[in-house]
């Protein structure tokens, strides 16, 4: 998992993982987590992880807690994430990995995903 992500944003865009530490960051349409917890491992200390299957969502707070990062996961929500209003909240980075094709409003995704 973590190999995975550090191969994306280390070997082919170009960002180091040490970008994430102390960051605040989004993920919608986060799955089980396992992606997440390579961000929290590299010092994300605030993710907000959305989700619209609860079983996911609960195999991602298992994660979390087996990993001892519970403390980087600040909220998770169960739901589809044109139902989520997080507010005037702002992160540091907005991470939507292959959920954006399965919606039937791209664009309307990517709107919402810039408000943030």
């Amino acid at each position: 998992m973590e190999v995975m992500r550090e191969n994306l944003f280390s070997l082919r865009l170009k960002l180091p993982k040490r970008l994430f530490k102390g960051t605040k960051l989004v993920s919608f349409g986060c799955g089980t987590g396992e992606y997440e917890l390579a961000y929290a491992m590299w010092g994300c200390e605030e993710l907000t992880c959305i989700d619209m299957n609860g079983i996911s969502i609960d195999r991602l707070r298992f994660l979390f807690q087996h990993y001892g990062l519970a403390h980087s996961l600040k909220k998770t929500y169960t739901k589809s994430y044109f139902d989520v209003d997080l507010g005037a909240e702002r992160f540091d980075f907005v991470i939507a990995d292959g959920t954006i094709v399965h919606t039937e409003d791209p664009l309307g995704a990517l709107e919402k995903f810039g408000h943030y």
